[in-house]
């Protein structure tokens, strides 16, 4: 079986798989330091003692070993600020994500970049279809998690059972689907002479530039238009099979400075060769003026959720 990495490093946070019981400290405060925070919304709260997280920390090793559940620490500078997981869903080839954070590390988008990057993961795995979050629909903070990464609305259901004190009863379930290109798996035993004299098919260049959304399509990301640029200039002499380009790129960054490097190779008789450029932004104002000018110098361009 074919398991994600124990520690994803992202930089200013990173995933970290729960270590049994030697985490027993670190989990248990950061559960009691966030019970008024998660109580609304978390019915297992009402469980919490430190046997419930013993047994949480060993259900944690077991869960890992067999697949049904991989669960991650959001750390921070190596201290636990929250918790996120991916809980093998009832159709084949699917995942939920659960998430929650410390009160002190909301507000300030951890909890979408630590699921982000927890999405990237999982969709590494050979057997992955999809990914799904289920939020109450009065949980406007769950649910902007999901909107901003490009999970869209499957369906409403009745909330399972045991019901959170601040529930409605009802269930949001939104999905966020494999990229279409199918993943490269090693070579069954014994036919490791016949895959080697196979002709390969060359891998589609996907370059995404978004400073949130997992875009599991992407075989690049770049998360600043300045990232982005750089990266599009290590493409300059290549092919690229789609461009995703979100216009908001956090703070007062934009993707402008991108959409200029390509209007500027266009106006010099040199446009970058791309097959489909994707504008996946919720800005329709800004979305619309990537289009507007893209269009404007040849580039087929299209609308698009990622």
């Amino acid at each position: 079986m074919v398991r994600p990495r124990n520690v994803i490093d992202c930089g200013a946070f990173a995933l970290r798989r729960w270590r049994g019981q030697s985490d027993f400290a670190a989990a248990f405060t950061l559960i009691e330091e966030s019970l008024t925070h998660l109580r609304p919304w978390e019915p297992w709260v009402a469980s919490h003692d430190e046997e419930h997280t013993r047994a949480l920390l060993a259900r944690c090793d077991t869960w890992w070993a067999s697949g049904e559940v991989y669960t991650y620490a959001i750390a921070e500078d190596g201290v636990p600020v929250g918790m996120c997981q991916a809980v093998r869903a009832d159709e084949p080839g699917g995942r939920r994500v659960g998430y929650w954070l410390h009160p002190a590390a909301t507000g300030r988008g951890l909890a979408t970049r630590a699921v982000a990057a927890l999405a990237e993961e999982m969709f590494t795995l050979p057997d992955m279809v999809y990914l799904e979050i289920v939020h109450d629909p009065a949980n406007t903070a769950s649910a902007a998690v999901a909107r901003r990464l490009g999970f869209t609305e499957l369906r409403r259901e009745p909330a399972a059972l045991p019901l959170a004190p601040a529930g409605s009863g009802t269930a949001v379930v939104r999905r966020l689907d494999r990229p279409r290109y199918p993943v490269a798996l090693p070579p069954a035993d014994g036919d490791n002479d016949q895959v080697k004299d196979a002709p390969t098919a060359p891998t589609p260049v996907v370059l995404g530039i978004d400073d949130l959304r997992p875009l599991p399509r992407a075989t690049r990301i770049a998360r600043t238009s300045r990232e982005g640029v750089r990266l599009l200039e290590e493409h300059r002499d290549g092919y690229i099979d789609e461009l995703w380009l979100d216009h908001d790129l956090g703070g007062d960054d934009t993707i402008m400075p991108v959409v200029t490097l390509l209007e500027e190779a266009a106006f010099h008789g040199r446009p970058f060769r791309i097959g489909v450029v994707f504008v996946h932004s919720s800005n329709p104002i800004g979305a619309e003026t990537v289009v507007r000018s893209l269009v404007h110098w040849n580039y087929r361009v299209q609308r698009a959720t990622a």
